[in-house]
């Protein structure tokens, strides 16, 4: 395919897809998102390859546009793909109406494998139409994972201490790691994991001012991170944890602590109570940067912790497969 998109563009459709992706929505919300995207980005190829009659673009069907675009038997594959993603976001998302109304309108709502084969469908359509590589968080947004059930598990808690947000322009990535989470719950739930107890402790800073001059810059005030009480509170869970195994059996209990950074400095009971806990071996520590800062704060107060950096939109598979996925292969026979 000659290219028909170009970069700017591909990087703007890219974007509105991770944002549309990261929106804490449901699934046919996010079908209306994703179907916008696919007319979008056939409209500006089509213009490209057919300028003539830019009047006439809007009234193609865009069954006629991917058979324009994608002809030949090179494109069979692609071509396949975007015609299903046409069909199935068409009948699951143009006609909500006709959804809501039915007998049985679950039945016809938009699936999470429907949902990521449309996503990646359009994915690659930008990539071969700009020769934009597809940036990696949509490339970890469109996989599937399919969880089995497996009989037998032992017992695990797992505690997430969660910042929201560091400033207010993080506040959306708080809210996408939680929604993700939610979805971890329910996976965990359809796969009968019942042995896996989850405990989430969420924290923010407690206020923030921000200060626009009538003219100049501005300045912003922000109190205390609002950390240490939940990390204590995380803390004593995890105690909690490490007291029940001893009498109930089963796995260390997990802390998974995902943060923006450290506004300011914990008090030295703090830090020494955690590396007490690393130190007895009676838990599994897993700190996760979301900002290279705040790897370096982690390894500064906790030097042997080993933290890992995240980006906030790839938060569904650290929780799938770094929680529920590694439970099941601890425990696969």
């Amino acid at each position: 395919m000659e290219r028909t998109i170009t970069e700017r563009q591909a990087r703007e459709q890219y974007q509105l897809l991770l944002e549309g992706y990261m929106d804490d929505n449901s699934l046919q919300d996010k079908a209306s998102n994703i179907r916008s995207r696919i007319d979008t980005v056939l409209r500006i190829a089509y213009a490209a390859v057919f300028p003539e009659n830019p009047q006439a673009l809007d009234s193609i069907p865009q069954a006629a546009l991917i058979d324009a675009l994608l002809s030949g038997k090179r494109h069979e594959t692609l071509r396949r793909r975007m015609d299903m993603a046409r069909e199935t976001l068409n009948k699951k998302a143009m006609h909500r109406y006709r959804l809501e109304l039915a007998e049985s309108p679950e039945r016809n709502m938009l699936t999470e494998d429907e949902y990521k084969n449309c996503l990646s469908a359009v994915c690659d359509f930008i990539a071969q139409a700009s020769g934009v590589p597809i940036p990696p968080p949509l490339l970890h947004a469109r996989e599937t994972l399919s969880m089995k059930v497996i009989e037998d598990y032992s017992r695990i808690e797992v505690i997430f201490l969660v910042q929201l947000y560091n400033d207010i322009s993080q506040a959306a990535e708080g809210s996408f790691i939680l929604s993700q989470l939610r979805k971890m719950i329910q996976e965990r739930d359809r796969i009968g994991l019942n042995s896996l107890s989850v405990k989430v402790v969420t924290y923010a800073p407690p206020m923030t001012l921000t200060d626009f001059p009538a003219a100049g810059g501005d300045s912003t005030a922000s109190a205390p991170s609002g950390y240490a009480r939940a990390l204590n509170t995380a803390l004593d869970l995890v105690e909690s944890a490490v007291s029940r195994r001893e009498d109930l059996g089963g796995d260390k209990p997990w802390l998974m602590w995902l943060t923006h950074g450290f506004s300011d400095q914990p008090d030295n009971e703090t830090v020494s109570r955690l590396q007490d806990l690393m130190d007895k071996k009676v838990m599994g520590f897993y700190p996760i940067a979301l900002t290279p800062e705040a790897g370096r704060q982690f390894t500064d107060l906790w030097p042997e912790c080993g933290p890992k950096c995240m980006e906030p939109s790839l938060a569904g598979n650290l929780f799938n497969n770094s929680v529920l996925l590694t439970i099941q292969m601890m425990h696969e026979e």
